[in-house]
């Protein structure tokens, strides 16, 4: 039988990955619909980063330089997608003070179990 604890880490990554599919293939565009995660401008950021980084007319240390920037551009954006669902129903929602707290109120305990499944789960435990 299901644990809880894995629906519910099944359901965020579900909808973060939903949110995110609908900013960056465009389908919130074609659907008029106001919900910019901000993942999509971060991916772009991110590989205009890396082609940035391997241009051969700057030298090895601005190479490196420049991937670490690459990387830590990586890190943000999968942050960003990771909070793509939250982000996106406040931007529905209108983005007031009140949605904002009663959003973040729903989200953070599925975050709080979804991090804890995560981690029984990667030392191989059967229970949180």
């Amino acid at each position: 039988m299901t644990r809880i604890t894995t629906t519910v880490l099944v359901m965020v990554i579900l909808m973060n990955g939903a949110a995110t599919m609908m900013d960056v293939s465009g389908l919130s565009d074609d659907l008029n619909v106001e919900m910019e995660t901000g993942v999509s401008d971060s991916v772009d950021q991110t590989v205009e980063n890396l082609r940035n980084a391997f241009n051969p007319n700057i030298s090895g240390v601005e190479s490196l330089i420049s991937l670490s920037l690459a990387a830590l551009g990586v890190f943000q954006t999968v942050i960003e997608g990771v909070l793509a669902a939250p982000t996106m129903l406040i931007n529905i929602f209108g983005g007031s003070q009140v949605v904002e707290t009663v959003i973040v109120a729903l989200f953070a305990p599925m975050y709080v179990i979804s991090t804890l499944e995560l981690i029984a789960i990667s030392l191989g435990n059967e229970t949180v």
